[in-house]
Parts: structure tokens; C-alpha cells; sequence
């Protein structure tokens, strides 16, 4: 997660209404070091903000990492569990169908309830396990998830790591998903 990226996401969460009690799940959370030691900013600017307005998280990964949770592969999911809020932050461009697995994610998300995406734009290949190569804008993200209300979808430059040689930017989307009407 780029730094501004986690500003970002703290400043958007911060507008939406989450009650205490409310359970969030952070898919592709890695371990608990990278959270609070090689990034700390996502625990500072995203995992925290949480907590301290009683919100539940729940770290998943596919990888059993000290500090995870939950060990799930999205790709093949078995949760039934829905989330009041689902964070998915910098994971689509590390899985083998984007498609499937953005469909796997909003049935993670109760009706009414918020998903947070982010993915690179511009950024290097980094194939942890793998790089696919998605790097789309806002717009073409928030379009993977049919039928959920934008709240927010925004390209955004990293300014602490740009460089005359490297260039990074992310999309960030904010949606929440559509109660069901009952006819």
C-alpha cells in the first residue's frame, strides 16, 4: 500500500456511517509485521481509525502469516460470512481472474454494506505470487462491481515516492453495495 493510498482510505472511511459493532474483513492483509512495522501507515491510517470506532476487523490471507485471522483463498471462496465493510486493498492484480474474484468479493458484502478497492494504476511488476498486469483506472474498477453505488472512485498520485525515474499512481474506489427491495 503506497502511503497517500492509506490517507486516503482513512479520510474516506472517516465519512461513511459504521456503527460500533460493525465487522469488516481486510482481504490480502499479510502479516501483521507488514502492517505495523514495514508499512505501518496501514495499521496507523486504516486498521486503527477502525478500532477505535469499534469496528471488528478481521485479517485474511490465503497465506498463514502470524497476525492473520483468517486464512481464505478468494479465489476459491467458502465464506459465507457477510461484512458490514470489506477492504480489498493493492490484491486484484495478484490473482489469476479478476473477474471471478471481484465477484467473490461483493457476495462478502451485506446488503447495504461498503467495499473498499484499491489496485495500482502506474506501477512496477511485482510478482508476489503473481502480477497480472491489472492496473486500471477508477472508473474501470468500480465497472468490475456491477450494480453497487460509487461513492467515491479517484486515480490518485503517490508524491512521497515519486522520482524523476518512477511514477506511482493508484485507484481507490469506495461502493456500497444495494439493499434488496422487496416487491
Amino acid at each position: 500500500m503506497l502511503y497517500e493510498e492509506s490517507r486516503w482510505i482513512k479520510k474516506t472511511l472517516a465519512k461513511i456511517e459504521l456503527p460500533a459493532g460493525s465487522q469488516a474483513i481486510d482481504l490480502g492483509s499479510a502479516s501483521k509485521k507488514f502492517r505495523t512495522e514495514i508499512q505501518p501507515y496501514i495499521t496507523k491510517n486504516v486498521i486503527s481509525p477502525l478500532v477505535k470506532r469499534k469496528i471488528l476487523v478481521t485479517h485474511a490471507d490465503r497465506s498463514h502469516y502470524p497476525g492473520i485471522d483468517l486464512i481464505v483463498d478468494i479465489e476459491k471462496p467458502k465464506l459465507t460470512k457477510r461484512y458490514d465493510l470489506v477492504l480489498c486493498a493493492n490484491m486484484l492484480e495478484h490473482v489469476t481472474s479478476v473477474t471471478k474474484v471481484a465477484k467473490n468479493i461483493i457476495r462478502l458484502v451485506k446488503p447495504g454494506g461498503y467495499l473498499l478497492v484499491s489496485v495500482p494504476n502506474l506501477y512496477h511488476y511485482h510478482p508476489f505470487p503473481i502480477d497480472n498486469g491489472f492496473r486500471p483506472t477508477a472508473r474501470e474498477l468500480a465497472a468490475l462491481f456491477p450494480g453497487q453505488k460509487i461513492i467515491k472512485a479517484e486515480t490518485i498520485k503517490d508524491r512521497k515516492r515519486q522520482s524523476h525515474v518512477f511514477k506511482y499512481k493508484v485507484s481507490l474506489v469506495l461502493l456500497q453495495k444495494k439493499k434488496k427491495t422487496r416487491t
